[in-house]
């Protein structure tokens, strides 16, 4: 019984016979209460609960009631209680489940068949949930073990079904083992209807902790039973169970317990000895049997082998020495006439392998020599010494022959890699000679160097001077009109303090003064301050554009970039053509003079991490960037503000001093308006190029004169910068240039020495072929003609010394051979008696035999059938005690956990609210499943 399927039904049904289950309860703990031992304390109380659970046929939860009766000091009382089914399923020590079996039809709610006909099979699980992994701890074998195992609260489970009247023949009953048959007893009520009750007991371990009740029914008709089940924490039994219970785990002297205990001990005790003994008879059967081994077939084999084939050598000696006696004089004879013939034979084949030079003749050299190739030919080899010189000077004399030719094809390979001056009008793009390698990259180098003056040209043609010397002009004149001003304004008020002119006249001249110079601050003016920082704000943004940066499309950085990089790419010497096929010294000459100056030329052009063009023209463009920037005379550039500061100053004095020529003003005030004119022109000494950046401007006039100095020192000497770096990257190349020229005369003069080596080399070797291929055949022909005729000589005497001694060997082995067969006959004699008493006192190895070697191999047969008995005992004591030992570790956990189980009995209190921790407490539950 699940609790989720207890929670699903949770429609409370009507409480039916209430107040009858009320008065049973009240009745049945008269009885317990009456038969309970007394309180444990004054105020105790004894409890019993009759826990009453109503159940659907699925077996879901639809009810849970409580009824508790209690007994004190002032009587008894009797309390109903209904439980939430939620909160009661946790609490409930079972759990009840059903399912049925319908033909092929299967489920748990037992109201889905009713009225159904058929075999009906009817299982009733109820489980005890109180079980739980707890750690034991038990002793086996005087060890303390700890080990997790189920333990539950111990029930007593008791079930009745209610199947009606006239329905006991429907049972179906069997056998013992038949599944298919109901296992309750039968009997009937008092009311005449037909009961089936079941009884277990749900106690693990020894006990399961579940059980299944099982109703098979034959039934046209199909009615769901009334199912119920009452379960009582407890093993409530006689003393039957108590007593099969001591004999299971009591540690008393006759118990199961202490005997396998004690069992145990004996077949361990059994176990070592025979143990022991096994160990003492594999050590003699060892012994006997390697004593055996060593005396028995092999001794005995090695000694009659030794024995037959003694007396086989012996017999075969004998026999060979005589026949050697006899045939060894006719043999040696022979022997002398063969060695004789076979020196003499062996000699001749040795005259035959050194040659006869009378009659041999060299070959033909070769001809045909193609340039350093020469055919030797393939039909030169001899089988004679002498032949193979001969072909060795023949060999000498074709490459003398060829000397002349392989001479004028490396020279024609040294014009070919080298080249010559003459050639140079020859060359192409596609030539790789070092010659015509040299003067491409003298072109290139030209090229670039013209390329490198147009680009200088042009980049100071782009330089306008003018637009600063028209700036200087408009400045003057804009000063120039304010010191007009001031001076007009200094006559109006002379040294006394009055008017020295007519006052009208005065201001008017001022007036006229102030409309100049707002003329020339105009920003429309042709010729104004304005438009001449205009003019060089608009050159020095198109300076610094044309100038650009590498990445900028048709700049001049961009083709300084590619300038750089071309004089970066011109290629080694090893690059171009195969220096291992030039002379060391031209090559030497061309690494020193030609490579040092292409390396100077890449380190002027930056290529090693120096200053590039590029960067040298970043430099300049950076300059005129200042410079538009400095002369912007819109946006909040320091020319702009200056230019709007001095209008409005001018501006201001213009309409004050139209004022003072339409009203009358006094003295004090012509004073002041005076000296505010005066104050436009006021400026400060203008710095040098070195510390204009040591003061800040006075005035507007001021900073427009600071901002036309910045531009004057900016553009003076960038002309001549630029042009220095120009100069000083084609004085670099031209220089590379004329080393390249230089290199390739040396060139050429190497490759003509190289020439006249190489002769002079050639003819030394053809020479000296010629020479050496006379020295070999005739000093190789004289001593071939010693040596046939030493071989002759020593051919004669070994004929004479062979003869005599072997005459005198034949007799020494004659004398030698008679001696040595008489004392074999005797020594075999000998032998053979040792031998056939040894054989008998070792007798034989079979079991029953004489001898030593039949004592030894009985007693090793005896002592191993002996040590296999032992052995097979050994081996069953050792299972038969195993299987005891472990049996018994399982009934001390049985026991632990049996013990563990009690005390979980008592510690077990459902449903106790209300009942103090000192109350006796019992507690039994009724379950009730049907249709009603």
């Amino acid at each position: 019984m699940s609790v989720a399927r207890h929670a699903a039904n949770r429609v409370p049904r009507p409480r039916v016979g209430r107040a009858a289950r009320a008065a049973l309860a009240v009745a049945l703990a008269g009885g317990l209460l009456s038969a309970g031992t007394a309180p444990a304390s004054a105020d105790a109380e004894q409890v019993l609960q009759q826990v009453d659970v109503q159940l659907a046929p699925d077996g879901t939860l639809t009810s849970v009631a409580s009824t508790s009766v209690r007994r004190g000091e002032e009587g008894g009382e009797a309390l109903e209680t209904s439980l939430d089914i939620q909160d009661a399923a946790a609490e409930l020590p079972v759990r009840i489940q059903t399912a049925y079996r319908l033909d092929d039809e299967a489920g748990t709610d037992l109201g889905e068949i009713a009225g159904r006909s058929g075999r009906v099979v009817i299982d009733l699980t109820v489980q005890n949930t109180t079980v739980r992994p707890e750690e034991v701890t038990y002793d086996a074998g005087g060890v303390q073990r700890s080990q997790f195992a189920l333990v539950g609260v111990p029930m007593t489970v008791v079930a009745s079904a209610s199947l009606g009247e006239d329905t006991l023949s429907e049972v179906v009953t069997g056998a013992e083992g038949d599944d298919e048959a109901t296992n309750g007893v039968l009997s009937r009520g008092g009311a005449g209807e037909s009961r089936v009750q079941w009884a277990t007991m749900l106690a693990p371990p020894r006990l399961a902790p579940s059980a299944t009740f099982r109703l098979v029914l034959d039934t046209d008709d199909f009615e769901v039973p009334t199912f119920d089940i009452g379960v009582q924490p407890g093993l409530v039994t006689d003393t039957s169970l108590t007593g099969l219970l001591d004999e299971a785990f009591s540690d008393d002297e006759g118990g199961a317990i202490a005997t396998e205990t004690r069992t145990i001990e004996v077949i361990g005790d059994v176990t070592s000895v025979l143990t022991q003994a096994g160990a003492v008879l594999t050590d003699i059967e060892t012994r006997l049997s390697d004593s055996a081994e060593r005396l028995g077939a092999r001794t005995i084999a090695d000694l009659q082998s030794s024995s037959a084939g003694v007396s086989e050598q012996l017999g075969s000696l004998s026999a060979d020495l005589t026949r050697l006696d006899g045939s060894l004089g006719e043999q040696l004879g022979g022997v002398e006439d063969d060695a004789v013939q076979a020196l003499s034979s062996s000699l001749t084949e040795v005259k035959d392998v050194l040659g006869d030079p009378d009659r041999i003749k060299p070959p033909k050299p070769q001809d045909g020599a193609e340039g350093c190739r020469v055919d030797l030919g393939r039909n030169l080899a001899a089988p004679t010494v002498y032949g193979q010189l001969a072909a060795v000077s023949s060999r000498l004399t074709t490459l003398s022959n060829a000397s002349g030719s392989c001479r004028a094809a490396i020279a024609d390979d040294l014009a070919r890699q080298i080249g010559s001056a003459e050639e140079l009008a020859d060359c192409t793009d596609g030539s790789t000679s070092a010659v015509c390698v040299l003067a491409s990259a003298r072109e290139r180098l030209v090229e670039q160097a013209d390329v490198l003056s147009l680009f200088g040209a042009d980049l100071a043609g782009r330089l306008d001077a003018g637009a600063v010397d028209d700036l200087g002009t408009s400045m003057g004149a804009v000063v120039a009109e304010l010191r007009s001003v001031e001076e007009a304004a200094e006559e109006i008020i002379g040294g006394s303090g009055l008017p020295v002119r007519p006052l009208a006249l005065l201001l008017g001249s001022l007036v006229d003064s102030l409309e100049s110079l707002k003329t020339l601050l105009q920003p429309g003016a042709a010729t104004g301050l304005q438009a001449a920082f205009s003019d060089i704000h608009t050159i020095a943004g198109t300076q610094a554009q044309a100038i650009g940066t590498p990445d900028a499309e048709g700049s001049i950085a961009q083709r300084a970039a590619a300038l750089t990089a071309a004089v970066c790419a011109i290629p080694g010497l090893a690059d171009v053509t195969d220096t291992s096929r030039i002379p060391a010294d031209v090559l030497e000459q061309l690494q020193t003079g030609l490579v040092s100056r292409i390396d100077a030329a890449r380190g002027a052009a930056g290529c090693g991490g120096g200053t590039t063009l590029a960067q040298r023209l970043e430099s300049v463009r950076s300059a005129w960037v200042s410079v538009q920037q400095t002369s912007a005379v819109e946006g909040d550039g320091s020319v702009a503000r200056a230019l709007a500061t001095l209008r409005t100053s001018v501006d201001g004095a213009l309409v004050e001093l139209d004022e003072a020529i339409d009203d009358t003003v006094e003295v004090a005030d012509l004073r002041g308006l005076v000296a505010r004119v005066a104050a436009l022109g006021a400026q400060a000494e203008v710095p040098s190029c070195d510390e204009i950046t040591d003061r800040d401007p006075v005035g507007a006039v001021d900073a427009l004169r600071f901002a036309y100095q910045r531009v004057a020192c900016n553009q003076a000497g960038l002309e001549k910068e630029i042009d220095t770096a120009f100069k000083e990257a084609r004085k670099a190349l031209d220089s590379t240039g004329g080393e390249i020229g230089r290199s390739i005369v040396a060139t050429d003069g190497a490759r003509g020495k190289a020439d006249e080596r190489v002769g002079e080399l050639f003819g030394t070797l053809s020479q000296g072929a010629d020479r050496a291929a006379e020295r070999i055949v005739d000093q190789g022909g004289r001593r071939i003609e010693r040596q046939r005729d030493d071989l002759d000589r020593q051919v004669r005497q070994a004929e004479s010394r062979l003869g005599g001694a072997v005459g005198d060997a034949l007799r020494t082995i004659g004398s030698n051979i008679a001696a040595a067969t008489g004392d074999l006959g005797e020594s075999e004699a000998r032998l053979q008696a040792d031998l056939q008493r040894v054989l008998v006192d070792l007798g034989t190895r079979e079991s029953g035999g004489t001898g030593i070697l039949g004592s030894l191999a009985t007693g090793a047969g005896q002592t191993g059938l002996a040590n296999d008995s032992v052995q097979l005992a050994n081996a069953r004591a050792s299972a038969f005690g195993s299987v005891r030992g472990k049996a018994l570790d399982e009934v001390f956990l049985q026991q632990a956990q049996t013990i563990r189980a009690l005390e979980r009995e008592q510690e077990f209190r459902a449903f106790d609210d209300g009942v103090a921790e000192d109350d006796s407490l019992l507690t039994v539950f009724s379950f009730h499943l049907g249709q009603g």
